[in-house]
């Protein structure tokens, strides 16, 4: 990823110089042109917040959030908090068929990532609480995916394990509940009722609260998709990062 975005940031004009975050400075001179920052946690966001106190436009780069339509990263302007206003229908490609699902699938994540910073025994509790708490809300079957990476972390009281394909975990859901995953892509993707527990989380505005996942009504397919618009026009290819194709049209982004 760090090779290809020098070779896009090169191919658009730009003289790149890699700095660890922990090493700018809000205070020093000779500060760039542009900031690109990996994520927007700890030292990055520091960075990214010094930045924007000079008035230089920063880009964030990471991982694709929503992984269905083959992109690899997803390179975002910091002022446009994470998605473009305009979306792009062509790079979202046929959505799948909505689901008919009646589970409540909720969803582990990678111990110690730092998209929400818990461990694996934090990640544990987490699991089980809401497992819990599902339990007084709701008759519907709960089931639970496993991040692949930690497959271990089952929490108790759950009515079966979704380690299978996606697609086929999403289509026997109602309701996916995650903390902050770009699975919550997929699953509006797929029709489902999605909830958050980081608020934080960029698919949040189509969230409802844990209490309401049993009752809610899915979101009306046109609003779905013109977010996955927006999410899609946001990601790129490595090879669409490497020839500049990403940096122009995110900078260019209003």
């Amino acid at each position: 990823m760090v090779d290809a975005l020098a070779a896009g940031l090169l191919a658009t004009g730009h003289r790149v110089v890699f700095r660890r975050p922990q090493l700018c400075n809000a205070h020093d001179d000779g500060w760039p042109s542009l900031v690109v920052c990996h994520g927007l946690r700890g030292a990055s966001a520091d960075l990214a917040a010094a930045a924007r106190a000079r008035g230089l436009p920063v880009l964030i780069v990471e991982q694709a959030r929503w992984r269905d339509v083959g992109h690899d990263v997803a390179l975002l302007r910091d002022d446009l908090q994470w998605l473009p206003t305009v979306g792009d229908a062509k790079r979202v490609g046929k959505l799948p068929k909505d689901s008919q699902g009646e589970a409540i699938l909720v969803c582990g994540q990678k111990p110690g990532d730092a998209a929400h910073g818990r461990n694996a025994a934090e990640l544990a509790a987490w699991a089980t609480e809401t497992v819990a708490a599902l339990r007084e809300m709701t008759a519907r079957r709960i089931l639970f995916r496993p991040h692949p990476l930690a497959a271990g972390l089952v929490p108790p009281g759950v009515d079966g394990v979704a380690d299978g394909p996606l697609e086929d975990a999403l289509a026997e859901a109602h309701a996916v509940v995650a903390i902050n995953s770009g699975i919550g892509w997929s699953a509006l993707a797929a029709g489902c009722v999605v909830h958050a527990t980081d608020a934080a989380a960029a698919w949040g505005p189509f969230g409802v609260s844990l209490a309401d996942v049993d009752k809610a009504a899915r979101s009306p397919k046109a609003a779905r998709t013109a977010a996955l618009a927006r999410v899609a026009a946001s990601q790129w290819t490595l090879d669409e990062l490497r020839d500049g194709t990403a940096v122009s049209r995110t900078l260019e982004a209003a």
